[in-house]
């Protein structure tokens, strides 16, 4: 059985590591688990987990100016708790096969930090992943599969196009506990840069998949699909700049006009439906929200 300190919001976080794989300090606030992440709080809602051994904690460094982050991760013991209350088989919950507590260097005097060139990337990558989820909160729909470019355990979302294989950011498929209602899909790609050229190109061979029906194996020909683009930089005037040039192509803009959603990352977890941009009608393509009794 969990210690008493381990509450349901701190389950919830152990919920939410199996579906990311991972969390920021950041992602505590974006989630609601704890009202401001920022403050002296967050220690004393993870400290119980870090003693248990529940999750573990990283200090990550990036070479590109975000200095200093720390991730935390789920363990197998934290996997246990998560299948033990949740009535689930513990290899069915996605945890990392690493110790636990406070990852300490060699002379067990200082946290241990790893460079990852890739941090901010996945960071922001979450975070899309937490604001899809608090918008289907209010809808009758939840997630129902997830595959994330860095989770190799699982295996990364890949399509086949034109012989070669090309890997979205990720994968997720949401549906509804009410009968008649369709599965929706979304291929998930965050740009962190401003190079237009490469963020038109990497939009293009998605919209190529969905013409070619590439999608179509991962979520079935009858459900419907989008691409979800998020851009996660400063200069956001290169990425209106990205959907102009896509608007020239003549040929391939119905697809981005009917299968694309595009939205800035900070407004997309502040307003998730309402940053959505698309232009294939005022109906956007996401569940739609759910009436409440009074």
């Amino acid at each position: 059985m969990p210690s008493t300190q381990i509450t349901p919001k701190r389950i919830d976080f152990l919920r939410m590591l199996t579906r990311t794989g991972f969390a920021s300090t950041r992602h505590l606030a974006e989630s609601g688990l704890i009202e401001n992440a920022m403050s002296y709080s967050q220690s004393a809602f993870f400290k119980p987990m870090l003693d248990q051994l529940l999750v573990g904690r990283i200090t990550v460094v990036s070479p590109y100016g975000i200095g200093k982050r720390v991730m935390y991760y789920l363990t197998r013991k934290g996997a246990e708790l998560v299948a033990e209350a949740d009535g689930l088989d513990v290899e069915a919950v996605r945890y990392v096969p690493l110790r636990g507590g406070i990852a300490r260097a060699a002379d067990g005097t200082k946290e241990e930090g790893l460079v990852r060139a890739d941090f901010p990337h996945k960071e922001a990558y979450v975070s899309v992943l937490i604001a899809l989820e608090r918008y289907l909160d209010r809808t009758d729909y939840q997630v129902t599969g997830y595959q994330h470019y860095y989770d190799k355990k699982r295996g990364v979302p890949t399509f086949e196009l034109g012989g070669k294989r090309f890997r979205p950011d990720g994968l997720v498929t949401v549906g509804s506990h009410v009968a008649g209602t369709p599965q929706y899909a979304f291929a998930i790609e965050v740009h962190r840069h401003s190079d237009r050229r490469k963020i038109a190109e990497q939009l293009l061979r998605h919209a190529q998949a969905i013409r070619e029906g590439a999608m179509s194996p991962h979520f079935g020909k009858g459900n419907p699909h989008f691409v979800l683009s998020v851009y996660a930089a400063e200069n956001v005037a290169a990425m209106r700049q990205v959907i102009e040039t896509l608007k020239q192509d003549r040929a391939m803009w119905p697809y981005f006009e009917r299968f694309f959603l595009f939205a800035e990352l900070s407004e997309l977890t502040a307003d998730f439906y309402g940053a959505c941009g698309y232009f294939g009608g005022q109906k956007k393509p996401l569940p739609p929200l759910a009436e409440r009794g009074a």
